[in-house]
């Protein structure tokens, strides 16, 4: 192969390209660029790809399975119901003592859905999923003349105390929460992405619409 990796499959699955291997074979990336639409494929060329010799790759042993990894959590979803439930307890206290009601919108919470799916996955892939969609959801969605905001943000704890205090010190998200007007709908949606050796990656989204009564 000479041609470089402008198979759109690439670009969306791999941010860069350090190496090629397979079971027989192990080639290093020499070039100066490694993004893979200016990576070069032509791996029997000495000045862009180095080898591993063979005698290295036979002394390297072979892993059957990986039974020492402890797998991903296979269902998520009662968890990311259970840290819904509670965050959206916490907001509407803090709004409480701030004297002001809290209504949630169950329907603009599914919405929020597919924004979380996309962030992880441009964090991953440098690339965008559905950021379109989602916005004409919304946009059907939210009454004429109403205003609608929305604050992701990706935690490495799943403590309801520290989340919350999180959000609070964000000035976008705690003006959400504040906000006041007409029609005043909230929307909590949690996502977690959950990866091997307890690995996770924990998405949050507070969104509000309302109708403006300044």
């Amino acid at each position: 192969m000479s041609n470089k990796a402008e198979d759109p499959r690439v670009r969306n699955q791999f941010r860069k390209i350090h190496a090629i291997f397979n079971h027989k074979s192990f080639f290093a990336n020499m070039q100066e660029e490694d993004m893979p639409f200016k990576v070069f494929l032509n791996i029997k060329d000495p000045t862009l790809w180095k080898a591993m010799g063979e005698d290295n790759l036979k002394i390297l042993k072979t892993t059957q399975n990986l039974d020492g990894l402890i797998p991903a959590i296979a269902d998520v979803i009662p968890e990311e119901m259970s840290i819904e439930t509670r965050l959206k307890a916490k907001l509407a206290e803090y709004r409480t003592d701030l004297q002001i009601g809290t209504r949630f919108d169950e329907k603009m919470s599914y919405f929020l859905t597919t924004s979380l799916i996309n962030y992880e996955f441009e964090r991953l892939t440098g690339q965008t999923f559905a950021a379109e969609e989602f916005q004409d959801a919304v946009r059907n969605y939210v009454p004429s003349g109403h205003t609608f905001k929305a604050f992701p943000i990706q935690m490495v704890t799943k403590d309801i105390s520290k989340i919350f205090r999180a959000l609070k010190n964000a000035p976008k998200c705690d003006e959400i929460m504040r906000t006041k007007g007409d029609q005043v709908y909230f929307a909590i949606k949690v996502r977690i992405v959950p990866y091997p050796e307890k690995i996770f990656a924990l998405w949050i989204s507070v969104a509000v619409r309302y109708l403006s009564i300044e």
